[in-house]
C-alpha cells in the first residue's frame, strides 16, 4: 500500500511543478485508481477474503 501512497504523492508533486492537460491528468488518475484497486485485491487475496477481479469489474 505504501507504493500507491508514494505514487499519489509523486503525481501531486509533478502536477504542481508542471502543467498537465485535463485528459492526461484524468488518464493518470485512472491508472492510479486501477493500481490502488489491484493492490487492495492482492491484500484481500493474501488474507483469504479476495474476490475474482473480473467480478469486481462487472459490478
Amino acid at each position: 500500500m505504501n507504493l500507491v501512497k508514494q505514487l499519489k504523492l509523486d503525481i501531486e508533486t509533478e502536477i504542481k511543478e508542471h502543467k498537465f492537460d485535463a485528459r492526461s491528468l484524468r488518464k493518470l488518475e485512472e491508472s492510479v485508481s486501477y493500481l490502488d484497486d489491484m493492490m487492495n485485491s492482492l491484500d484481500q487475496i493474501k488474507r483469504g477474503t479476495g474476490r475474482n477481479i473480473k467480478e469486481k469489474k462487472n459490478e
